[in-house]
């Protein structure tokens, strides 16, 4: 029998984002098909967590049951998914990309009270046809088109004429979602780091200093545990650049990889020397500091359409500012731009820097993370 294709949509839109926003793509890349943002940009989910640097608190959520998700605070994130009713899909370009399939394809989205309106239902057709019906090649064809509908999971297992005799179990199954699965098959070692990462992201106390990092036997342990030493200490001990701690076989893993590699050249590469000019000539070089920060856009922020940034840090060139919308990067001069304001009615001595914008996409709540480098005052 052929197996069922498992596909989360979710990560192939995070997929397209990773590999868009890479500076390190330098080999060709098949980028997958850039699915709906206003569709799978999903705040509370264990992807989010992994590959958005303004994952926030979301605040007033709760888990009602630790099987769906982890609460901290009011807030959480779920590393369990359900499948999904394809007829309830509304993502056009999901629905094309699921002909390759032939119909032998289950959705699973995350189990978040945003996708309650897409989960999928038992109906008769999940349950067992009795009977002995033997049925003809026609009749599985019609069958199909009949279940299907154009582009929809086919069960291949109810056809016309069959009986389906249901359990008094099985009755009270009808009409109720289908079960939720850790559908990345997140261990408890991988689980305690995404919980660290959490408290990282969401500006909660945080350490790693109990763990021993030869001891962690998942990839993605790893990349998280190298990820957070970096960004808590400043430190590459672990980092390999040579041999990397996926192996291919795991799309997550592999992807959450690159998302660090790319995160830490990003970073790295914001820290460097520039000469400094006297007369036209190299008299001297300074170090370049770089500073970071995520930001929750207020209302005052996007009636002004701009955000000040931290005094004494002006950016040392523009074009050096990288911006990401809600885990997207963004295009200096595009997207935004970069203004440098001395107040005529103070007397201080440092410029104001503002990332300004004047379209209309950047909306109160979303999420900004900005990361530049400046001249350390001396």
């Amino acid at each position: 029998m052929i197996e069922r294709v498992k596909v989360v949509p979710e990560l192939n839109y995070w997929m397209d984002i990773i590999l868009h926003n890479s500076p390190l793509n330098e080999k060709f890349f098949k980028l997958p098909i850039p699915l709906d943002a206003s569709i799978w940009w999903q705040k509370p989910t264990v992807l989010n967590l992994l590959f958005n640097e303004t994952f926030y608190v979301t605040e007033g959520q709760s888990s009602s049951s630790s099987s769906s998700g982890y609460i901290f605070d009011d807030s959480w994130f779920t590393i369990e998914y359900r499948k999904a009713d394809v007829l309830l899909i509304t993502d056009k370009k999901l629905l094309r990309r699921l002909t390759i399939y032939a119909g032998l394809v289950d959705i699973y989205v995350a189990n978040i009270p945003e996708n309650g309106d897409v989960f999928g239902t038992y109906k008769n057709s999940d349950f067992q046809p009795t009977g002995g019906f033997n049925p003809t090649p026609e009749e599985i064809l019609n069958a199909w088109r009949e279940v299907n509908r154009g582009i929809v999971s086919c069960t291949g297992r109810y056809y016309p004429g069959t009986t389906v005799i249901l359990t008094p179990d099985q009755k009270t199954q009808l009409g109720l979602p289908y079960p939720t699965e850790n559908i990345f098959n997140i261990t408890s070692e991988e689980l305690d780091m995404l919980e660290r990462l959490f408290l990282y992201k969401t500006d909660q106390a945080i350490s790693i200093s109990d763990i021993i990092f030869d001891s962690l036997t998942s990839p993605l342990s790893k990349c998280i545990y190298v990820y957070l030493d970096w960004e808590i200490n400043e430190s590459l001990e672990y980092f390999s650049s040579i041999e990397p701690f996926t192996n291919g076989t795991n799309v997550l893993h592999s992807l959450y990889e690159k998302y660090v590699i790319d995160h830490i050249y990003r970073v790295i590469t914001k820290k460097y020397f520039v000469n400094i000019y006297t007369n036209d000539r190299v008299d001297d070089f300074t170090g370049l500091e770089y500073d970071f920060m995520r930001i929750k856009i207020t209302e005052d922020q996007e009636l002004e359409k701009r955000i000040l940034m931290p005094g004494f840090e002006t950016p040392y060139e523009d074009v050096d500012v990288y911006i990401a919308h809600n885990g997207v990067r963004q295009e200096i001069a595009k997207d935004y731009i970069i203004e440098n304001i001395r107040p005529i009615e103070t007397d201080q001595e440092y410029v104001e820097s503002y990332i300004s914008w004047t379209h209309d996409r950047f909306k109160e709540g979303d999420e900004l993370y900005c990361l530049w480098s400046f001249e350390k005052t001396k």
